[in-house]
């Protein structure tokens, strides 16, 4: 449980940060939202500059979860009439723990599209993340998620 405060005291952290990343989401640089999948819960977004943003999530499951990823956002691969549908892409960390009685960490890349809506105040998406996790259940594993969230 104390990882789970340190880092969710990391994330508090940089939710203070002076972030650049205005232009894409019309001066709401920072999202809160929902997300659903192996490990659902609340999610977070925070752009850095124009093409990249930091993803958060605290997702409860067997375990608790708690990741941080740095993402890079291709708006060029897909065209459509409103809003915009960048394909994004990046690596960060995660940790898992459950009651104190295990803890694991891992690496992860995340690969995923979002649609930005037209006012700029709320998205959509889906993503899937390949881990490596770490002690003690050592091993490669592959989750997903949808979600959505509020830019403010």
């Amino acid at each position: 449980m104390k990882k789970v405060l340190l880092f969710a005291t990391v994330l508090v952290c940089v939710f203070q940060m002076n972030v650049f990343g205005q232009e894409q989401m019309g001066g709401r640089n920072f999202g809160l939202g929902l997300e659903l999948g192996d490990y659902s819960g609340v999610t977070a977004k925070i752009w850095t500059t124009d093409i990249n943003a930091l993803s958060m999530g605290i997702g409860f499951g067997p375990f608790t979860r708690v990741h941080l990823d740095y993402l890079w956002h291709n708006f060029n691969v897909i065209k459509v009439d409103e809003g915009r549908l960048p394909l994004y892409y990046g690596f960060g960390g995660i940790i898992n723990t459950a009651n104190n009685v295990s803890t694991n960490f891992g690496i992860r890349g995340t690969i995923g599209m979002c649609y930005i809506f037209k006012n700029n105040n709320f998205d959509i998406f889906f993503e899937l993340s390949p881990t490596l996790r770490f002690n003690p259940s050592s091993g490669l594993f592959l989750s997903g998620a949808i979600g959505g969230r509020y830019f403010f």
